[in-house]
């Protein structure tokens, strides 16, 4: 599981950043958390979007995308009362990568999926929820497992990052490392190459 290089853009992050940002209404200074995909009850989205209405931090805002699954629409119809909780519904794979640039951190509380390794790729701090045999997105220092899932906790996950600013700056630079490269499809495919074929791939 991992990113398609050429939909990075790693050379107009800054200006994707800002083209999403406009298109949704979000200000520049506005703490953004980014999350979706297939959105229902395992993926705990729903209480993480309540943790940010909870919060005391007006500038902390959430982006939400992906299709909502019909038994949950109702919640998500309150939770968008709060104008810090934007949806945006589906979106094509990849437009994904610009959520992410536009995002100061992607969190998913819940369940594992592709985007996990997609937003490491995209080096942008992250959170994931701690599941035996994923550990591996965490390239040194690059994301927060959180071990519950409860609104208050996630709620103290999104107040630290926000007000702790060495904290948070430390995750910014742990993921730009190089390692986020191994999650690149090139760098992947070179792997199983190389392991099929007992050597090393250019």
């Amino acid at each position: 599981m991992g990113a398609d290089e050429p939909e990075l853009h790693f050379d107009r992050r800054k200006e994707i950043r800002q083209e999403v940002r406009e298109k949704y209404g979000i200000e520049n200074d506005d703490f953004l958390i980014v999350t979706g995909g297939r959105i229902d009850p395992l993926k705990n989205i729903h209480v993480l979007a309540k943790a940010v209405k909870d919060s005391q931090y007006k500038k902390v805002k959430i982006l939400v995308f992906g299709s909502i699954r019909k038994d949950m629409q109702g919640i998500f119809d309150v939770l968008q009362s709060d104008n810090r909780i934007i949806c945006v519904g589906w979106q094509p794979s990849n437009q994904v990568y610009r959520f992410f640039y536009a995002a100061d951190i992607v969190m998913f509380p819940g369940l594992h999926s592709v985007l996990w390794e997609q937003a490491v790729a995209s080096q942008v701090p992250c959170a994931f929820s701690r599941i035996n045999g994923f550990e591996h997105v965490d390239i040194g220092g690059n994301c927060i497992l959180m071990d519950r899932k409860s609104s208050s906790y996630y709620q103290s996950v999104v107040e630290r990052v926000y007000t702790d600013k060495t904290y948070y700056h430390n995750l910014c630079d742990n993921a730009r490392s190089e390692k986020s490269q191994q999650f690149l499809y090139r760098n992947i495919a070179k792997k199983v190459i190389a392991d099929v074929c007992d050597k090393d791939v250019e």
